[in-house]
């Protein structure tokens, strides 16, 4: 009794085992802990997350699939300009506008007004979240409400800064000794920033259809380029802050110190002295120089990738219209031969004399016509029919075979013309994107430096070159205020001339080799068949009718590019278009003759 309640106990006890973990007494399984992820793996992900995030490389459905992409290049100038705004009118808020200056050192300043400076934060603010809505489109999220708050935002920035400075410049009009500071010409430049990325913007709202669902406007190349611009300018800004704090500089002069390391121009004019700057300037430039790499070479990608999807839209709009223009023919022809077929079963003329407006017939060959009008509207009815099931037929899938061939030749011309376009648009537009920057940096600092424009030239190619000799330097307010914008957008003009000149040098190299290589083996293959011996006569039985003119060209090729393989094509198409030609000219001077 007690052995049967004790084996009821047991069971009991077992099945309540195998209903919590699902396994009896005699099932053996191995259980290990869960395998946590270690330091170096999590360290992995997430810096692979970061690459992805700054180099775009995900795929666009990541992105929100309800907008449908419609890629343009005004959101790329607005993702670019609007840091810069941001930047610039920082020292706006922080420093003194009016100064006066001994030798481009400042010796006294004017506080500004408490109104002016509740003004300027306002407008920063505005800029802030004009920057914040503009990230927010560029990444898919309410493209269209993003936008209306970033035009919002700016328009009340630009209304601002532009009341401040005018005002500001009316009030101190008369010469008092003083002069406008850097932070004003910093503020004055902030305002054209954000002016121009405001009409970016509407006009870009307006001229796009359907805006709301045409996406943000940019690749995943240009979303890398404005996310590693905007890191970019960042970097610049600490390394700005920092510099001023460590070298007793002002933070317009630790910013034009910190451009000057970033894109190793090394002017000399000011030198880090202690050690605390010099270990910071090095670990900083480092990462700096690192950086403007990489916002250089996304920028050249950007570049030639909308030169790569402009010039193939342009072929493709080409290449349809030049189908179409065939297809019409095609189909002309069709319909004008179905209509002789019906003419010649009825037994009437093929061609008539033309009728003028005073009812007289016209002479010569070119005053025939079809004679159509003498079709029943039944006959007319059949041959529309015969035309359409002719089109609409499984042979018409060879449409246009005739003028491919007759167009062999000329494939190697139009390619090359095709690549010389090419090169010539992209030559042109760097070209003209390097001189703008290098003509209106020179106008600039002759005005600011009080240099000649022949000075103001070699300045600016020892500056975009990153020479640096350091003969000439910008000291003045305005001059370096300028210098801090031009700068890095002339190293970045300079760096996409050479990359587009090296890349179209390089495909033009690679075309002539290519060229050069397709020569020497069609040669190659002719020598080849040429040395081969006289094949034997094949009995009549087996051998295939050929036209008079292959007959020479019996030896089996080995390659459809081989040269008489080619000019018998040519030669066979325009046989065939001749014969049509003969035949219809005879068909018209017999008609003519019995008009006569």
């Amino acid at each position: 009794m007690d052995s049967g309640q004790a084996a009821g106990v047991n069971e009991n006890d077992l099945s309540e085992d195998e209903d919590e973990h699902g396994l009896s007494e005699s099932s053996t399984v191995e259980t290990t802990a869960p395998l946590q992820p270690n330091s170096y793996a999590r360290f992995r992900r997430k810096f692979v997350a970061m690459k992805n995030f700054l180099l775009q490389t995900d795929d666009d459905d990541n992105f929100n699939s309800e907008y449908v992409p419609n890629h343009r290049m005004l959101p790329i100038i607005s993702g670019i300009v609007i840091p810069f705004s941001i930047l610039l009118e920082i020292p706006g808020l922080t420093e003194h506008w009016y100064i006066i200056t001994e030798n481009n050192v400042t010796v006294s300043s004017r506080k500004n007004s408490v109104l002016l400076d509740v003004g300027l934060s306002i407008s920063m603010a505005c800029a802030l979240i004009a920057n914040l809505a503009i990230i927010s489109r560029f990444l898919e999220k309410k493209v269209r409400t993003s936008t209306l708050i970033a035009i919002g935002a700016l328009s009340i920035h630009d209304i601002v800064n532009i009341v401040a400075v005018t005002i500001f410049g009316v009030i101190h009009r008369f010469d008092d000794g003083f002069t406008y500071g850097q932070s004003f010409w910093f503020t004055v430049c902030s305002t054209i920033a954000s002016f121009l990325t405001n009409i970016t913007l509407i006009v870009d709202y307006v001229r796009t259809p359907d805006f709301a669902q045409s996406s943000s406007g940019l690749t995943r190349k240009q979303r890398s380029l404005l996310i590693v611009v905007m890191l970019l300018l960042v970097w610049i800004a600490i390394g700005g802050l920092v510099n001023s704090l460590l070298m007793d500089l002002s933070f317009i002069n630790g910013m034009y110190f910190t451009v000057a390391v970033i894109e190793t121009i090394g002017f000399g004019d000011i030198v880090p002295r202690s050690p605390g700057a010099r270990i910071f300037t090095g670990l900083h430039g480092i990462l700096g120089i690192l950086n403007l790499a990489l916002v250089i070479g996304t920028c050249r990608d950007t570049v030639i990738e909308g030169f790569e999807v402009a010039y193939r839209k342009h072929l493709n709009t080409f290449s349809d219209r030049h189908k179409a223009r065939v297809a019409h023919r095609h189909e002309k022809h069709v319909r004008k031969e179905t209509i002789k077929k019906q003419l010649k079963g009825a037994g009437l003329p093929i061609y008539v004399k033309a009728i003028g407006i005073s009812g007289v017939f016209k002479s010569g060959m070119r005053t025939l016509h079809l004679n159509e009008k003498a079709l029943t509207q039944e006959q007319k009815t059949a041959a529309a029919l015969e035309a359409e099931e002719i089109l609409n037929g499984p042979d018409e899938m060879n449409i246009g075979r005739r003028s491919t061939l007759l167009s062999q030749l000329s494939i190697k011309n139009e390619a090359t013309k095709r690549f010389q376009k090419e090169f010539v648009v992209k030559l042109t537009i760097v070209w003209s994107l390097f001189l703008t920057f290098w003509l209106i940096g020179s106008a600039i600092f002759m005005a600011t430096e009080g240099w000649s424009y022949g000075g103001a030239m070699w300045f600016c190619f020892e500056s975009f070159t990153t020479i640096g000799f350091g003969d000439r330097t910008p000291d003045t307010p305005a001059g370096r205020s300028v210098f801090i914008v031009w700068a890095l957008l002339g190293v970045g003009a300079m760096t996409i001339l050479i990359s587009v000149l090296s890349e179209a040098f390089s495909s033009r190299y690679q075309s002539a080799i290519q060229a050069h290589a397709s020569h020497t083996i069609d040669m190659g293959a002719v020598k080849i068949a040429e040395a081969m011996p006289e094949p034997k006569p094949m009995p009549d039985s087996l051998q295939r009718k050929q036209p008079e003119h292959m007959d020479s060209h019996w030896l089996p090729r080995r390659s459809v590019s081989c040269p008489h393989i080619r000019e018998c094509n040519r030669k066979e198409s325009i046989e065939v278009d001749v014969a049509g030609a003969t035949e219809d000219r005879r068909t018209r001077g017999q008609c003519l003759r019995g008009n006569r």
